[in-house]
């Protein structure tokens, strides 16, 4: 017989899992677009849209070992567990002024904590006695720090205020967590509805409350503290105190954020966000306080394309008047990318770079155009066709420090072989000593581990090295590195986005590579179906192929998008705005002008 109350329960809960995550993402896509000063200040804006939902979802596709406990691989998910609560720890850096203080403390309370709490649950018995350990540790490490931080002044004060007030919301989060959830071998960690929603929803609305009052800043910061406490406390609310008792039920490989960008570690900072938002707006009108944040600054060729849909749209004075903003970022960025020191004024934007008369000309033509407030289509027509023959004499300018295809094809194929080689040999020794029969090693969580280790890894790895020094050993090799668009450190989440694409090549090669090696060293035997299937030499034949088409898809694509960016940009570099540089040229001509050359078509 059926339960109606029971039924309607797991619709109401099926139906919330389903809508939830699309709510959330489209939370991220509108206070991206429609909120931008407040997205740019709290930490979210389009760059960290981009990390935050496509680049997740492309992140779905590794899950990067680094543990081994009786069998069981322990890994964590790039887009589920990785990205959140790197972007997590990033915002709470950014929040805080005295941010290496403040970080080095929260981090150290966080180990301990969560080191006190682990151990309990592994020690003491399950059910009550464990809870309460966790519960009591959960209120105790921040009450500690809370009276010990009044005991201290000046800055070490506030640090530990502030590192004292986060962990108290993150323990919170935590403890929620854990008592909502539990442990089923069969499924992994589960949490029913509305419980998982307790913690984080409480979280942002707690954050922005104590903003001003502990942290001592506006109102609006307390969103992406809600986003970070939110979720490292269910990172160790959920996989930490949660899923060892998983371990014991034979050998597998258990991610955290292995669900992707429908995990609970991925969707509680942003249910947080979306309570503090909630709680912000409803806590009374607030004005941003100071001058607005810039907004990013379009590539020159950006502003042409939006000088050329104005005059499509009938806005001709708009037309003229963002071809003239295009030609002038043009000078800006050519003495840039050139390393010419800018003696010119507004009215001579080109002052100093080596570029044919007619572009002084051209210019002062245009200035004047714009000057005359004129609002006659053909005058926007011809201004832009002027602003199109500018942009590009400032984009030929900057092309040579740009870095060139050549050299940055070649930088990724010695970073992809310094990747494949330690890859190649861990398939090699377990395709070799290994037990069973090829099937069997296919299911086994080791080989399985190594397979998917190349793609998580070869991330970290570029998105460490450029996040940190701006290039990677074969970036090196050939002068390279990334910057930003102002050749200054690009910032971690700004590589991160850029490198999130490689993951395709790279997941193409962990897989097809290992199946391949599997298949030289113990033959095709089920290795690409079920049954006998394919000789070996027709597995080798569909494995290669199966590598040569994804890794040369994705290297087509990479190399036109290059070939057709007025930047040299992959998508990745786009959305992430950033380029690749070469090293400065020696010497730059320092003449207002170089001969004239050939005539352009004037305006």
């Amino acid at each position: 017989m059926v339960d109606p109350i029971q039924l309607a329960s797991d619709i109401v809960q099926a139906d919330a899992f389903l809508l939830l995550a699309p709510a959330l993402w489209l939370f991220l896509v509108l206070f991206a677009w429609e909120e931008p000063e407040l997205a740019r200040r709290t930490g979210f804006g389009r760059t960290s849209f981009w990390l935050l939902l496509p680049g997740a979802i492309l992140g779905g596709l590794a899950n990067l070992p680094f543990f081994e406990w009786e069998g069981a691989i322990l890994a964590v998910n790039i887009g589920g567990g990785l990205i959140p609560v790197v972007f997590g720890v990033l915002l709470f850096r950014r929040t805080f002024g005295d941010a290496d203080r403040t970080t080095a403390m929260l981090l150290a309370a966080l180990a301990a904590e969560a080191g006190m709490m682990f151990m309990a649950v592994l020690v003491l018995p399950a059910g009550a006695p464990s809870d309460l350990g966790v519960l009591l540790l959960g209120a105790v490490v921040p009450a500690i720090l809370g009276f010990y931080s009044l005991e201290k002044v000046g800055l070490v004060r506030r640090s530990l205020q502030r590192t004292t007030g986060f962990l108290a919301i993150a323990s919170g989060v935590l403890v929620a967590t854990y008592a909502s959830t539990a442990t089923v071998p069969s499924l992994g960690i589960v949490s029913e509805f509305p419980y998982y929603l307790i913690g984080p929803v409480a979280a942002g609305a707690v954050s922005v409350l104590l903003a001003g009052r502990w942290f001592g800043l506006p109102l609006y910061s307390g969103l992406p503290v809600a986003y970070a406490a939110s979720t490292i406390g269910v990172l160790f609310g959920a996989d930490l105190l949660r899923q060892p008792p998983l371990y014991g039920n034979g050998a597998a490989i258990y991610a955290i954020g292995g669900a992707g960008v429908t995990d609970l570690v991925y969707l509680s900072g942003l249910l947080a966000l979306v309570a503090g938002y909630l709680t912000y707006r409803f806590s009374g009108p607030h004005a941003l306080p100071g001058p607005a944040s810039p907004t990013p600054d379009p590539s020159p060729t950006g502003r042409l394309r939006q000088a050329l849909q104005a005059g499509l749209s009938g806005r001709p004075r708009e037309c003229i008047t963002t071809a003239q903003d295009a030609t002038h970022a043009a000078a800006r960025q050519a003495a840039l990318l050139t390393g010419v020191t800018r003696r010119g004024t507004p009215s001579t934007p080109w002052a100093g770079l080596p570029v044919p008369s007619w572009v002084i000309a051209d210019q002062k033509n245009l200035d004047s155009l714009a000057l005359s407030g004129t609002r006659e289509p053909r005058d926007a027509f011809r201004a832009w066709l002027t602003a199109r023959w500018l942009v590009g004499a400032g984009r030929d300018l900057g092309r040579e420090r740009l870095g060139q295809l050549g050299a940055r094809i070649w930088a990724f194929l010695a970073d992809g072989l310094l990747l494949a080689v330690p890859s190649v040999l861990a398939w090699i020794y377990l395709s070799k000593t290994l037990p069973g029969s090829v099937s069997s090693i296919l299911t086994t969580p080791l080989f399985n581990a190594a397979a998917i280790a190349l793609p998580a890894y070869g991330f970290v790895y570029f998105s460490t090295l450029e996040g940190r020094w701006g290039t990677t050993l074969g970036k090196s090799l050939f002068g390279l590195r990334v910057t930003d668009r102002k050749l200054g450190h690009p910032g971690l989440v700004n590589v991160m986005v850029r490198n999130l694409p490689k993951l395709i090549p790279l997941t193409v090669v962990g897989l097809g590579g290992s199946l391949f090696v599997l298949t030289v060293l113990r033959g095709a035997g089920g290795a690409l179906g079920t049954g006998a299937g394919f000789a070996d030499g027709s597995a080798l034949i569909l494995l290669g192929a199966f590598i040569a088409v994804g890794v040369g898809v994705a290297g087509v694509a990479s190399v036109l998008s290059i070939q057709s960016s007025s930047e040299g940009q992959r998508v990745g570099d786009f959305f992430a705005g950033t380029w690749v540089v070469g090293a400065p040229a020696t010497s730059r001509p320092s003449a207002t002008a170089a001969s004239d050359g050939a005539a352009a078509p004037s305006g």
